[in-house]
């Protein structure tokens, strides 16, 4: 019995099959062994991606756990923003008043800039009064070309006034990051402190403005329903008395 030879050619189809015959032979490929020394080198490959990878988890871990608060970072401008329109309704001074009153009994850390540290090491947390407040109000209001600070609106003010409180920064150093373009929630993160807080009372600040502004409102209202009484003009004394 004559064998089958695959590199005949079979042209009883027509068809010649010599030029793939040794593609159609089965061929085993035996691994080669690997040497010692392949091994060890990728044992030490190896070896040293275990430090990159602990370092890749150190830096994701924390970075993961101090996300920007973009949520409350809008709603603390939103609460700035109708602060600032509803204080358009109100006379600057009262707002300044407010605001101030709202922070009476609160620390700040000294700066020699906002708060004079009167001879104590920068950073020493001083209870400032009524007057000092309102001059820290208004000097972080209206800017100031010595210190070299922009003016804020009054609803920035709130939340500066609020961070500087929560996380005993000055108010300075607070103004700094904030006037180098970095955002609240930034600056809260920087701090390591939330926006929750901070939220809260500038909403207070947003209920006083407000109630300064209704009670100015109402206080017109009044004046046009009762105009004053001209005065009348004193009577002449007649002569011979």
């Amino acid at each position: 019995m004559e064998e089958d030879d695959p590199t005949r050619d079979r042209s009883r189809f027509g068809i010649s099959f010599a030029p793939f015959a040794p593609e159609m032979i089965c061929r085993v490929n035996v691994p080669k062994e690997e040497s010692m020394m392949e091994r060890l080198n990728r044992y030490w490959r190896a070896v040293a991606l275990i430090p990159l990878l602990l370092t890749a988890t150190l830096i994701a871990g924390p970075a993961a756990g101090q996300d920007i608060d973009t949520k409350g970072e809008n709603e603390l401008r939103g609460h700035a923003q109708k602060i600032d329109k509803t204080a358009e309704r109100a006379a600057p001074e009262k707002v300044v008043d407010k605001i101030a009153a709202q922070f009476s009994g609160a620390q700040f850390a000294c700066d020699n800039k906002f708060v004079d540290c009167g001879g104590s090491t920068l950073g020493t947390k001083k209870t400032l009064s009524s007057q000092q407040l309102e001059s820290l109000v208004k000097t972080l209001r209206t800017g100031s070309p010595s210190l070299g600070t922009k003016g804020l609106g009054f609803g920035e003010v709130s939340i500066l006034l609020g961070l500087a409180t929560r996380t005993g920064q000055s108010p300075d150093a607070i103004l700094q990051l904030r006037q180098s373009g970095m955002g609240w929630g930034q600056i809260a993160r920087h701090f390591n402190t939330k926006l929750g807080p901070i939220i809260s009372s500038v909403k207070a600040t947003e209920r006083g403005v407000d109630r300064v502004a209704r009670a100015e409102k109402a206080e017109r209202a009044e004046k046009v329903e009762k105009p004053e009484k001209p005065e009348r003009p004193e009577r002449a004394a007649k002569p011979g008395r």
